[in-house]
């Protein structure tokens, strides 16, 4: 009832509540389950900024083990958006941080990260590193998809030989 109602009304704050309340394991990340893809249905250049951030950070913070990643992106067309939102000065370095942050979650997923590697997000990456060095939370998240890719056999074979 929370959701529906701040996804109607579009509420910021609202949804900056339901994040917090999606960082806590245990039973209540799978009630998100049913919100999914009413979440990334939101996450377009329609949208607010501030609305869109929350919208990934709710479900960058659903990590479960058994959600089809690139189901929801294939669903959703999302990938062409986190892709665009990589480059430097595309957006506020907030939105950025946020895809990144996404991408770490979706890369957890093995056809979600090989999706994502396919379409060139990788060298996106790597060129975001190399402009926002100087920002540790940036750096860190980075090395984290990073983290996260090595851990799949397509997107390490894509990282040893495109990089």
């Amino acid at each position: 009832m929370l959701m529906k109602r701040a996804l109607k009304l579009k509420d910021v704050l609202m949804l900056k509540m339901i994040r917090n309340l999606s960082q806590h394991d245990g039973p209540t990340k799978s009630l998100f389950i049913d919100y999914i893809g009413d979440l990334a249905a939101q996450i377009s250049e329609e949208e607010s900024e501030e609305f869109v951030i929350e919208c990934l950070g709710t479900l960058a913070n659903l990590t479960i083990p058994d959600l089809d990643w690139e189901l929801v992106l294939k669903e959703y067309n999302l990938v062409p958006y986190l892709k665009d939102r990589l480059k430097p000065g595309s957006a506020e370095d907030d939105l950025i941080l946020e895809v990144v942050i996404m991408i770490g979650t979706i890369s957890m997923d093995d056809a979600g990260a090989a999706m994502l590697a396919d379409a060139g997000v990788i060298p996106a990456l790597i060129e975001l590193l190399n402009a926002q060095q100087e920002d540790d939370e940036f750096v860190c998240q980075i090395v984290y998809v990073f983290y996260q890719m090595v851990f799949h056999q397509v997107t390490r074979d894509i990282i040893i030989k495109d990089t």
